[in-house]
């Protein structure tokens, strides 16, 4: 097949192209070109999104079998794109960020949805979610995948809701908070009860549920699809078994929630868990997560063979909050 990749140089896209090129299909990557690494793969063509209608032309003359959206992220971003893209199967990379489970767990406030969630469960009624942390100007200001679903579904897209995404390149880091500990040798940390159920997705298993929704599109289109791992462990226990797999023993010590460093806030006390169920993705596309364990391990050992330069060695607030405990 021929692809065109709408990003596809960082971490979920950048990973994502690497599958597609793995099992032969010929990908054309259009991006900005300020994260191209020299062992990106693919043909590469450079614009700003905002100028997409530039290339156009050049994106007809490829002549894509299908399309992938790893980068839209706000309004704007489909208004640039959509009306140029051509007439093929489309697959959206969108999050469980949408759901109204994730606005309650936000508000902090009492639960407002089962858990697991399906698709056909409510979207959050807050929008723009990051806006009171950035400024005018800024990505996550407007950024809300609720302005990016329905037009994409309207052109019939195959939408991907997906868990926080972990492994190796996350630019997040997202096990970071316990990883940092460890390196410094800590013993005890600090937590809240530690129970929230926040659905992750490996991303070798982010990135095979594209290909699963390219390759039966027959079922997937205008359909949206939840992509998390099969089982969740609670917050606490996901730290443990971080622990584990560096090998360092540390004890988690409850301290109150206004005592939390604020990189340990995810411990805290909540009633809205944000667990959703991916089986439709399971039985429709036939994808299938790995398994937990080894997922995990695989992300850590990366992530401790790869630290990150500058991490924060400041634990003031951990020997505060330890000093209530």
């Amino acid at each position: 097949m021929r692809i065109l990749v709408i990003g596809g140089t960082q971490f979920i896209g950048r990973r994502v192209v690497e599958l597609l090129v793995g099992r032969g299909d010929e990908v054309l990557l259009v991006h900005r070109g300020t994260t191209e690494h020299e062992e990106t793969l693919g043909t590469h063509l450079h614009v700003d999104r905002a100028e997409f209608a530039s290339v156009a032309d050049r994106v007809r003359a490829f002549a894509p079998d299908a399309v992938v959206d790893a980068i839209a992220m706000t309004a704007a971003d489909v208004e640039a794109v959509l009306p140029h893209l051509p007439e093929v199967p489309i697959v959206l990379l969108s999050s469980i960020d949408v759901s109204l489970a994730y606005g309650a767990l936000l508000a902090k406030g009492p639960a407002l949805v089962p858990v697991p969630f399906d698709e056909e469960a409510p979207v959050r009624e807050n929008r723009y979610p990051y806006r009171s942390a950035s400024r005018p100007g800024e990505r996550g200001h407007d950024y809300d995948k609720l302005d990016v679903e329905p037009p994409y579904l309207a052109r019939g897209a195959a939408v991907l809701r997906l868990g926080m995404v972990y492994g190796p390149r996350d630019p997040q880091r997202r096990e970071e908070f316990v990883l940092r500990r460890v390196r410094a040798g800590r013993r005890r940390i600090p937590v809240g009860p530690a129970t929230l159920l926040l659905p992750r997705v490996y991303i070798d298993d982010a990135a095979a549920s594209v290909l699963a929704a390219l390759d039966r599109f027959d079922r997937a289109g205008g359909e949206v699809f939840h992509v998390t791992e099969r089982a969740t462990y609670p917050i606490g226990a996901w730290m443990r078994r971080i622990l584990a797999v560096a090998g360092h023993e540390a004890e988690l010590v409850r301290v109150s929630d206004d005592r939390l460093p604020d990189d340990l806030g995810l411990t805290s006390g909540v009633e809205q868990h944000l667990l959703a169920s991916s089986a439709k993705a399971t039985r429709e596309l036939g994808w299938q997560p790995s398994d937990l364990d080894t997922a995990i391990e695989r992300s850590v050992r990366w992530h401790l063979d790869n630290p990150p330069t500058g991490s924060d060695d400041d634990f003031s607030t951990d020997e505060e909050a330890l000093m209530t405990a």
